[in-house]
C-alpha cells in the first residue's frame, strides 16, 4: 500500500501559516491596544487600592458591594458576518466559560 501522508511541513513553513492566519494576526491588533497601558492598570478608588494586573479574557474586580466581573471576547468578522446568531451563541458561551 502506497504512503497516503502528507509531505512533511518545514518550520519556516509552518510559521509562515501562522503568521498569516487570520486569528493570529487579530491577536496583533489586541497587543497593539494594550501596549500604551503596560502590565497593570491603575482602578479608580470605588473599586479599592493598588494596580490590578491585566488577564487575558476575564477580570474579577473587587467592590464595596462584592465582585464585578469583566469579560470580553473577540469574534472574527467574517464569522460575525456569516453566521451572527451562532457568533453571539459562542462570545457568550466563551465567556461564561472563561468566567468560570
Amino acid at each position: 500500500m502506497p504512503d497516503t501522508a502528507p509531505p512533511p511541513i518545514q518550520l519556516r513553513e509552518l510559521e509562515d501559516r501562522l503568521r498569516s492566519s487570520p486569528g493570529l494576526r487579530q491577536k496583533a491588533a489586541i497587543k497593539a491596544a494594550y501596549e500604551f497601558v503596560g502590565e497593570s492598570v491603575k482602578l479608580p478608588d470605588r473599586f479599592g487600592s493598588g494596580a490590578v494586573r491585566l488577564g487575558d479574557d476575564c477580570a474579577a474586580l473587587q467592590t464595596a458591594d462584592g465582585w464585578l466581573l469583566f469579560a470580553m471576547e473577540g469574534l472574527i468578522e467574517g464569522f460575525v458576518n456569516d453566521a451572527p446568531w451562532f457568533a453571539g451563541y459562542s462570545a457568550v458561551m466563551v465567556n461564561v466559560s472563561d468566567i468560570y
